[in-house]
């Protein structure tokens, strides 16, 4: 029976496992305590589909932390936020095989760099999830609003890892691509967030609120528009056309998704805000471009954040 490790079971996490669980598969995971790892698989993942249909999941389903020595693994998947990538791998690495294809579906760029600080290039595999889920209160439904698209990152070391990732993810129902410029793919998946993230937070929208509102959705473009010419400035150039079929698809106009960062502000926690305007930011500093609507945002969003942090 194929097997695969789940580190960070939360939204995008368990929808992972949802998934690879209905398909027979024996799922692992590894949250941010044994405690935690415990109760979930204890109370099982209440999970609803896109199309409306709850069920649980019992089956198939295990603590990593009740096992001390590698685990035979199909694959491990990371679905951590990027600030605790270090400690997410460093946990993990007990459980892998030198050879388990490690895949990172993280924001921002810096993931990549840490990821090969603990597992060998031949095995690490970057990709990007378009996949809309949120856990709900109060029972803790994991919904899956839209979205089954993954993107794999190829390069001439990993080419055997994103093959099997890919027969994996595809027998679970998902739709695999593969890019073979990793930068790129992670810059495209940066400026959708930056135009719906920090937008979607400041005004509470759902992804379809900001589609059909003409206010959010001027705002929106502009965004973009300064995102991707941040992009070109760095020699990762994409087309307007490309991002506006992702936004399309991130964000129909019946969308009820909330995006990450404003889950995380409605739940008090920590954003990735920073991680997904802070290399944008910080490339248009270098390149001379001119972004003044994003700067706007990202000192609105970065003050919010810190006002909810406070407890207000």
């Amino acid at each position: 029976m194929k097997s695969v490790l789940i580190v960070g079971p939360g939204a995008v996490g368990s929808c992972l496992a949802a998934y690879a669980s209905r398909q027979g598969k024996e799922v692992y995971l590894l949250g941010s305590s044994l405690k935690s790892d415990k109760r979930l698989i204890r109370q099982g993942i209440l999970f609803q589909k896109v199309s409306g249909r709850k069920f649980k999941i019992r089956r198939n389903i295990f603590c990593a932390r009740d096992f001390k020595s590698p685990l035979p693994l199909s694959a491990a998947f990371f679905c951590v936020k990027n600030s605790d990538v270090f400690s997410a791998a460093k946990a993990a690495s007990q459980y892998l095989s030198s050879d388990t294809p490690v895949v990172f579906f993280q924001n921002g760029l810096n993931h990549p760099a840490i990821a090969r600080k603990f597992f060998n290039s031949q095995s690490i595999v970057i990709g990007t999830c378009y996949a809309a889920a949120e856990k709900t209160p109060p029972e803790g439904v994991i919904v899956h609003h839209g979205g089954k698209n993954m993107v794999l990152a190829r390069n001439k070391d990993n080419q055997r890892a994103v093959n099997k990732v890919s027969s994996l993810l595809s027998k679970d129902g998902w739709n695999v691509s593969v890019e073979n410029n990793e930068e790129k793919m992670l810059w495209t998946k940066l400026c959708l967030n930056a135009s719906i993230n920090p937008l979607g937070a400041l005004a509470k929208a759902t992804n379809g609120e900001i589609a059909s509102l003409p206010e959010l959705k001027i705002i929106a473009d502009r965004i973009m528009e300064e995102s991707l010419s941040v992009s070109e400035s760095c020699g990762k150039k994409i087309s307007k056309n490309e991002i506006g079929r992702l936004f399309l698809k991130a964000c129909p106009p019946n969308s009820r998704q909330k995006n990450s960062t404003l889950q995380d502000l409605e739940k008090g926690r920590k954003t990735e805000i920073r991680q997904i305007l802070n290399p944008i930011l910080l490339q248009a500093e270098r390149g001379n471009v001119k972004i003044p609507v994003l700067k706007r945002i990202s000192r609105m969003i970065s003050q919010l954040e810190d006002y909810v942090s406070r407890g207000f």
